[in-house]
């Protein structure tokens, strides 16, 4: 793991309770889950079985798309996240709801033994990626032919990031300004994206094909309703979907 990757990781261990108690308790919690579902919902091809979750974080998006009967793995390099992901399983499946394994693994670096999937979807992941094309390059290994990549994402910080952000994490308020800095940003290609396209030509310079962009207008909905989390703005929010070659 290299030191920037390892200073993200940490900022995101710092967060992991805060974030998951946030998905699960917040005003706007029931909307949002709402919101996600049906996105996922329609989306997902009606032939597919198996997905793999990119960057899973506390199994948010995982525990949804397995909701829906899908089998869900989802993997992610943060152990405290992946607790708060495990901790939800086992509270799932005393209520008889299907739900997802999760593994700590590289998201940049998928072993073979996580391939063969039907769908690989991710959720607020591709910003933080030093090399989101590679990155992809590899999530196409783990699919079948005809398989897609969906991935939803914002242009979250094409102005910078405003140095007084506050977050609630177990690091300090100030553990997100502290991580992001201008320095760290320049290394990382879509977190200063000023449009989606950028997003979709990481898919097509990938090689996915079919490649759309797919705006959500129900999540900035739910941001004028209720407001943002701590230390987020609102921000037009996409789905970039791909296909692996046949």
């Amino acid at each position: 793991m290299t030191d920037t990757q390892a200073r993200i990781t940490e900022y995101w261990a710092g967060r992991a309770e805060a974030y998951h108690r946030e998905h699960r308790t917040a005003e706007r919690a029931k909307a949002d889950r709402a919101a996600w579902t049906d996105i996922f919902k329609r989306y997902m091809p009606e032939d597919a079985v198996r997905v793999l979750d990119m960057g899973t974080g506390d199994g948010y998006i995982a525990h949804i798309i397995a909701e829906l009967g899908y089998a869900v793995v989802g993997v992610d390099a943060c152990e405290p996240m992946l607790d708060e992901a495990r901790d939800e399983a086992e509270l799932r499946q005393e209520e008889g709801i299907n739900t997802p394994l999760f593994a700590e693994v590289d998201v940049t670096d998928l072993p073979p033994s996580f391939y063969d999937f039907d769908v690989v979807v991710s959720r607020y992941l591709l910003w933080t990626l030093r090399e989101p094309t590679e990155a992809i390059r590899g999530w196409t290994k783990a699919l079948k032919p005809g398989g897609l990549v969906i991935a939803a994402d914002a242009t979250w910080f094409a102005d910078g990031i405003a140095k007084d952000t506050q977050v609630i994490s177990d690091n300090g308020p100030d553990s997100f300004v502290l991580t992001y800095t201008d320095e760290l940003l320049e290394e990382l290609p879509l977190a200063t994206a000023d449009s989606p396209e950028a997003y979709a030509e990481v898919f097509r310079a990938a090689g996915l094909e079919d490649v759309e962009v797919v705006e959500l207008p129900e999540i900035a909905k739910i941001d004028e309703e209720f407001g943002t989390p701590q230390g987020h703005e609102s921000r037009p929010t996409f789905l970039v979907i791909g296909r692996k070659p046949a």
